[in-house]
């Protein structure tokens, strides 16, 4: 969970190291409280934290949501595929 200044959760992702490897993923920020960096934030900081702890960074998102995928990109991560899926 990330918190403002108020002590409000405003951000949250969800965080799991499996082997080598830790996904980050489920990112989510409350509507009223988008467009202030906390998902930015919160990404940067369990990255750092992923690292540190050895593993390798994995970040799922939706490829197709530009905003988000803007600020993951200014983080260092790359772009490595898509995900398909039967709809």
């Amino acid at each position: 969970m990330w918190k403002d200044a108020q002590g409000r959760s405003v951000a949250s992702c969800r965080y799991h190291p499996n082997g080598g490897l830790a996904s980050i993923s489920l990112v989510y920020t409350r509507p009223a409280d988008r467009r202030k960096h906390y998902a930015e934030n919160l990404v940067y900081q369990v990255t750092m934290k992923a690292k540190e702890a050895g593993y390798v960074p994995m970040l799922y998102t939706d490829a197709d949501y530009a905003a988000s995928n803007a600020c993951y990109e200014k983080i260092g991560y790359v772009l490595r595929g898509k995900l398909c899926s039967i709809g």
